[in-house]
């Protein structure tokens, strides 16, 4: 597990992402089992593939917050994609489906739903002619145990579903939240155990099998949002959990105008753990610190900022020497892979350095329930890099880096915060002829 990004907000560490390619990365594991644990093994999607975590930010001052934001499906030695779903054992009644599109696993109460390759022969009750059977299921525990209820799924009005479902037992009732208008494509589920009509509930637009019951209905139903984005932060110390999911690309338009030359990567908006909105919408951005900048000053002038403002600084001398005189840039520079620019001016070398927020680096403007931005934070990309020592020959060593680790005021945190992965940052160190040499 190696450090990646670093979360930067007003010149401290917020977050530290921890990347593996590998799937059994000891550590990465290690935070899959402490969040599956609590939260009912959220790592395994509707479709029955196990997930295992690619990426994982961790809270800077409490390591038992974490947040998700990657997932990759778990491939076999073949490269196959491996699901609880696959294969359906011999004790499973032989009219239920053995095709995988009608096999759905629900994440949220851990239960496999089947249905049944010809529904009429085992519908429980007489269906009226004013109402439309759509399936029927049969329920399993994730080893295939048989639950004993059946999910009988039909259409029709509201009116004829609450007279079927008052006929069959008169204590339950068909609903659906107030306002909500009923769609050619939502069914009523009817959930049998055994012969008995045990609840009714409105299965919008047809729930099983395309809905994932790990979101709610509120959310599903909002077609703008990318349910493949979606972003959790589970506290361990608490016991909750709460998300982000994103906007599809070019669903959405940030509160605030976009400033000028600024590229928007992504709008997302914050729910708690009841999937309630929190009114709070992210906007990530990337372009020129000077871009960054201008526009956050313009929403708020006083806002906090990640790392230094040294737009309007003078050059600064880093070193003279026999000749060569290396010039720091007072401003940040993007998109630029080169550390220096060397030219001549008269008789002397001059190396200009600049100061560089790489491609991969990007900002997360938030905004609350009133519009007001309330924080800009960067997203920095951690560079590794071989580098010679200047003291033994032929010894080289892998160093991480930030161009503006020096202006990070907690930098020595991502050398204790996750024990057996403490790696640390250093300031890059460079001699009179511009070459880079390892901080022995």
């Amino acid at each position: 597990m190696d450090i990646n990004k670093l979360i930067v907000e007003n010149n401290e560490i917020k977050q530290i992402e921890y990347r593996s390619f590998l799937q059994d990365d000891v550590q990465l594991l290690d935070l899959k089992s402490r969040i599956s644990a609590v939260w009912n093994n959220v790592f395994i999607n509707r479709a029955g593939y196990e997930l295992y975590i690619h990426s994982a930010y961790v809270d800077a001052s409490d390591s038992n917050i974490i947040t998700i934001n990657s997932h990759l499906l778990n491939l076999n030695d073949s490269n196959e994609l491996e699901s609880i779903l696959d294969s359906v054992p011999d004790s499973v009644d032989s009219a239920l489906s053995r095709n995988r599109n009608y096999r759905q696993f629900n994440n949220k109460t851990q239960i496999i739903e089947i249905e049944y390759t010809d529904p009429t022969t085992v519908t429980p009750f007489t269906v009226p002619e004013n109402i439309t059977l759509r399936t029927i299921t049969q329920e399993f525990d994730t080893n295939y145990t048989d639950q004993n209820k059946k999910n009988v799924y039909v259409v029709g009005s509201l009116s004829d579903v609450n007279t079927l479902v008052q006929s069959i037992n008169s204590e339950l009732s068909a609903t659906m939240p107030d306002g909500y208008v009923l769609s050619v494509n939502d069914s009523f589920k009817l959930v049998f155990n055994g012969a008995s009509l045990i609840e009714c509930s409105l299965s919008p637009h047809d729930a099983f099998p395309d809905v994932d019951k790990n979101l709610s209905e509120a959310i599903y139903h909002n077609l703008l949002l990318d349910k493949e984005k979606i972003y959790w932060t589970f506290n361990l110390t608490t016991n909750t959990k709460s998300f982000e999911i994103a906007y599809t690309q070019g669903s959405a338009y940030p509160v605030e105008p976009l400033g000028k030359n600024l590229l928007l990567l992504m709008i997302t908006e914050e729910y708690d753990e009841n999937s309630v909105n929190k009114n709070i919408q992210n906007v990530y951005v990337q372009g020129r610190l000077n871009d960054v900048y201008t526009w956050a000053k313009s929403i708020k002038s006083d806002i906090a900022l990640p790392i230094p403002d040294n737009l309007n600084e003078p050059d600064k001398i880093v070193f003279e020497d026999d000749g060569v005189l290396a010039v720091q840039e007072g401003e940040f520079m993007a998109n630029d892979d080169m550390d220096y620019i060397l030219f001549e001016d008269d008789s002397k070398m001059i190396i200009r350095e600049h100061e560089l927020i790489e491609d991969e680096d990007y900002f997360k403007f938030t905004f609350d329930s009133n519009d007001e931005l309330t924080s800009v934070t960067l997203y920095g990309h951690v560079q590794r890099q071989q580098v010679r020592s200047a003291k033994i020959r032929r010894e080289v060593y892998d160093e991480l880096s930030l161009r503006y680790s020096d202006a990070i005021t907690n930098l020595s945190v991502t050398e204790t915060l996750m024990p057996g992965c403490s790696e640390r940052i250093v300031q890059p160190k460079y001699d009179t002829d511009g070459y880079r040499y390892a901080d022995d």
